[in-house]
């Protein structure tokens, strides 16, 4: 069985999965933002942003994994410029970060007008998805493979917020 080691304990045979490594590609989730989305002054619920932020870090989870991922939780997010109605909305996603199943997505937003095409940077955060499998529980994911001076940041960046959870658990 490829991908499969046996090993003994206690009496018991028991089946891990080896984990092999993997390179994490961008997942971009593009929208407009539309009279549904907004409040009364025309600018796009920050609850639907985050609702499509979510959205866009289950996408790359899913991708990166190959299986089922679930929300455990989110960073700080702060809203830096409105979205407007009408607004071309650009998501974009990536796994920055690998626990055991664990898997820290970095999630940056961008607003863009529809005439002149002005982009500006909406907001940022980080979504911490939970790798499920069949039976409903957490599976080991991939270890992420870093090749670039940017990929090792990213890897630091969601090492140290997953080292700020764990001090405050405790």
């Amino acid at each position: 069985m490829a991908g499969k080691k046996k090993s003994i304990t206690k009496g018991k045979t028991t089946s891990r999965t080896r984990r092999m490594s993997k390179t994490a590609e961008p997942v971009q989730l593009v929208d407009i933002c539309m009279p549904n989305y907004t409040n009364p002054r025309g600018v796009m619920f920050g609850g639907k942003v985050l609702e499509l932020m979510d959205k866009a870090a289950a996408i790359a989870a899913h991708r990166y994994c190959g299986t089922d991922a679930v929300t455990a939780s989110t960073e700080r997010v702060d809203f830096l410029t409105p979205i407007k109605n009408g607004y071309i909305v650009d998501f974009r996603a990536k796994v920055i970060f690998t626990g055991r199943t664990s898997m820290t997505v970095k999630v940056t937003v961008h607003s863009e007008t529809t005439v002149g095409g002005i982009r500006r940077l909406c907001c940022s955060g980080y979504v911490n998805m939970i790798a499920i499998g069949p039976k409903g529980k957490p599976i080991p994911v991939p270890t992420l493979r870093r090749s670039t001076t940017e990929d090792w940041a990213e890897w630091e960046e969601g090492k140290s917020l997953r080292l700020a959870r764990q001090r405050c658990e405790i």
